[in-house]
């Protein structure tokens, strides 16, 4: 019989690792514990967000920050997008751990935002987000 099973995540090149409950017979599976690897052995990460977001004083353009669940733990995740020009007549949209499904759902529905708001005529009229009025 087993009390708990536990899975520990990670890349071998990289310092982070994620320890995981899938199974535990005397409490709940929602948590989550993120280590950092350093030489003298693993250290809890205290706040997780602060390893997710990249520390930058002014504002870039393809760069956002969302909130996300994982297990109990409310996260903050930084997402990057990387924008180029078409080769062809149809984009393609990719991603690293994600659905490619999901991906453009959700692409349609901010695009869509991004219309009804206006913010699309004013980034091509006057070059800043709904100021145009």
């Amino acid at each position: 019989m087993v009390d708990t099973v536990l899975q520990f995540e990670g890349d071998r090149h990289l310092t982070y690792r994620i320890l995981r409950t899938s199974k535990n017979r005397f409490g709940s599976t929602h948590e989550l514990g993120i280590y950092e690897m350093r030489a003298e052995g693993l250290r809890t990460v205290a706040n997780p967000s602060e390893i997710l977001l990249t520390q930058r004083e002014e504002a870039l353009n393809g760069v956002a920050i969302g909130a996300m669940m994982e297990g109990n733990r409310p996260l903050l995740i930084e997402i990057q997008s990387l924008v180029s020009p078409a080769a062809y007549g149809t984009p393609q949209r990719s991603s690293t751990g994600h659905d490619a499904k999901r991906l453009n759902m959700l692409w349609r529905y901010g695009k869509a935002w991004w219309y009804e708001t206006g913010t699309a005529r004013c980034l091509l009229k006057c070059g800043r987000r709904n100021s145009c009025g």
